[in-house]
């Protein structure tokens, strides 16, 4: 296959995520940070050409991005056009042994958290705990990096307090077994980043229905060829690697 021909499968898979990015995750609020972060240019892709499920090449993407300390990304979408096929199950098996090999290599020194997305995830609404995998319905398979850095102040703003932390605070100040009851039913643990972000997708999901969010992934899979008909990659293409997303 010629290089043109290469060149304009990658455009085509840069416009599924672009869509995928526009008129679903940001549109929709569905992450609030998501065009703040492309705004300020801390958002890259990249394309791994793989036609197989390939732990050391996935993880030399992660590398590379890595390499980059010193102008470092908030965000990083590694898009797997040439899995197309591969079942999310095992996509998602291939997600872990990647993960695993990461942190293996980098230690507490790895920066960012890598998160699945797949065109095969299944909606299952019994609450937004299970909604989740729905908005990472991508158009192609693809790895989430997320900078650990970045996500630290926003933990800091919304500190995780569990109910076994504030019952030995209070038992420690030696209250008696109802005031401790009291005390806990009164001090609920305040929700996490990403508990607030998917509770608040959820109830988008109820206000708009499961209609509108089904049509726009319809919408989205198709989008410069046909899921179906898409022309085959070559394991041998060199990947296409980090760039910036205005």
């Amino acid at each position: 296959m010629s290089l043109e021909r290469r060149q304009q499968l990658a455009a085509q898979a840069l416009a599924r995520n672009d869509r995928y990015l526009s008129e679903l995750v940001e549109s929709h609020d569905i992450c609030p940070y998501a065009k703040r972060c492309r705004e300020d240019g801390r958002l890259a892709r990249a394309i791994c050409w793989t036609t197989q499920p390939d732990v050391h090449r996935a993880v030399e993407a992660i590398v590379a991005l890595e390499n980059r300390a010193e102008d470092p990304f908030e965000v990083a979408l590694l898009l797997f056009p040439g899995l197309i096929e591969l079942p999310w199950r095992q996509f998602d098996g291939f997600h872990a042994e990647v993960r695993q090999r990461y942190q293996e290599r980098f230690g507490r020194d790895a920066s960012y958290y890598v998160v699945p997305f797949h065109p095969g995830y299944d909606r299952v609404d019994r609450d937004q705990g299970t909604l989740v995998r729905f908005w990472r319905k991508s158009p192609d398979p693809t790895f989430q990096f997320v900078s650990i850095a970045a996500l630290e102040p926003l933990r800091k703003k919304q500190p995780e307090i569990s109910q076994s932390r504030m019952a030995a605070e209070l038992l420690a100040q030696s209250k008696d077994p109802q005031t401790l009851l009291k005390a806990l039913a009164d001090k609920r643990p305040k929700p996490s980043a990403s508990e607030r972000v998917a509770l608040n997708n959820f109830r988008a999901y109820q206000t708009l229905g499961s209609a509108t969010f089904e049509t726009i992934h319809a919408q989205l899979n198709p989008v410069g060829d046909d899921k179906r008909n898409r022309q085959p990659v070559d394991s041998n293409w060199e990947d296409v690697g980090w760039q910036r997303v205005d």
